[in-house]
């Protein structure tokens, strides 16, 4: 709540707020036609240079907004609008917003100076009918919905309260009066609407992060795996990591499931650092965790990544006090479809890992070539699960 009253957002409801704006294309185009049938009545009626200039500013900025916004709502539908874009988006359209309000509030203060009474009606017909639209349809961006109203219907309450007719001057009250509540209900619209997608994508995330190490879960990880599948990554090939850790129980039993949760959450940490791009680091459960690989050449650059991976998480843990080394198993697969299956990949890279697991028992200190690191690359060997300067838990030595 804190960060919506500071103005500050996570990046999803920003985006999603940001997105909002697309749902004014119709009456963007709507209020576009109005102003130039309104502008060609006046500039006909009259022939005033002023109110020509004008409606040419206004058309020519109409176009840019609807432009935008179309261009936009196509990037949105194909899920290409992060943090970044939703920003240059939002400026984008702030700029053209308020440069079309600019030049409608001074269209229409113009208007209301000629002496054709007919048009003032029309005029003010237009101002309120945008203030009315911009109100509703961009309260969830409220810098660029207060700054549209002020724009566009303080010059026609300028022009309204110098004249001498006291219904003119009625009506510049009116005006500004509705100014002053639209803005504040628009003001009340938003925090409203911010804090609840705030909590919405708030409780989305919780759902698919894995809660004791903040990983991707299951649920995320194969959300994610789709979304590579769909923004053009098949032209690249995909690699899944399958590892846990050797001898994990252990540690549970002996130094308490706050020391081996602290283990996983460490765990998690060096997978963190492993993972570039589009990579995903994922808790399935227990000891188990999954890295998936993008943009991947060949087999020896997934054999090279499960070699460091093995070689890191087998790194001394400093844990309350404890020094623990436990090793690691990892086997991969790597992808060779057009379509590939997330559970499918899944299940090889476990088979590997199982190779993997039982290749290491047998050969402990020894390089081997087995499935779980492709032909021809020889894993380094990796320590045995250790926890060490933990005296009478001599037992806890094994090799992997």
């Amino acid at each position: 709540m804190s960060a919506i009253a500071s103005g500050r957002l996570p990046d999803a409801t920003y985006v999603e707020l940001v997105s909002s704006l697309f749902a004014t294309r119709v009456p963007t185009v709507i209020m576009s036609l109005l102003f130039l049938m309104a502008g060609m009545l006046v500039v006909e009626r009259t022939q005033d240079p002023v109110a020509a200039i004008l409606m040419a500013g206004g058309v020519l900025s109409s176009l840019v907004r609807i432009t935008l916004l179309f261009s936009g709502r196509m990037r949105h539908d194909a899920g290409a609008i992060d943090h970044a874009a939703a920003v240059v988006i939002e400026r984008r359209f702030a700029i053209s917003y308020v440069v079309f309000a600019i030049i409608l509030g001074l269209f229409v203060a113009r208007t209301m100076q000629l002496p054709d009474a007919a048009l003032h009606t029309l005029a003010g017909i237009l101002v309120v009918g945008y203030a009315a639209g911009a109100a509703a349809g961009t309260a969830l961006r409220p810098r660029i919905a207060v700054a549209s109203l002020l724009v566009a219907v303080l010059p026609p309450v300028a022009v309204l309260l110098f004249q001498s007719d006291p219904a003119y001057i009625a009506s510049a009250i009116a005006l500004a009066g509705f100014l002053a509540g639209g803005m504040r209900s628009l003001l009340r619209r938003y925090r409203t609407e911010a804090m609840s997608t705030a909590k919405r994508h708030g409780f989305a995330a919780l759902a698919r992060r894995d809660h004791l190490t903040g990983l991707a879960n299951r649920l995320e990880l194969a959300e994610r795996f789709d979304r590579l599948c769909t923004e053009g990554f098949r032209t690249k090939r995909v690699a899944i990591h399958y590892l846990d850790l050797d001898d994990f129980k252990p540690v549970n039993d002996r130094l308490g499931h706050p020391t081996g949760d602290a283990l996983l959450r460490a765990v998690a940490g060096r997978l963190r650092d492993h993972i570039r791009g589009d990579d995903i680091a994922a808790r399935l459960g227990g000891d188990e965790f999954v890295v998936v690989q993008t943009a991947v050449r060949d087999e020896e650059e997934v054999a090279a990544m499960a070699r460091r991976l093995e070689r890191d998480l087998a790194e001394p843990y400093a844990l309350d006090g404890r020094e623990i080394v436990i090793g690691a198993s990892v086997g991969w697969c790597l992808d060779d479809t057009a379509e590939p299956l997330l559970d499918a990949l899944l299940q090889q890279a476990d088979d590997a890992l199982r190779l993997r697991k039982a290749e290491r028992k047998s050969q402990p200190a020894e390089g081997t070539t087995g499935p779980g690191f492709g032909p021809g690359s020889a894993p380094a060997s990796i320590p045995g699960s250790t926890i060490v300067s933990l005296p009478g838990y001599d037992w806890l030595r094994q090799s992997a």
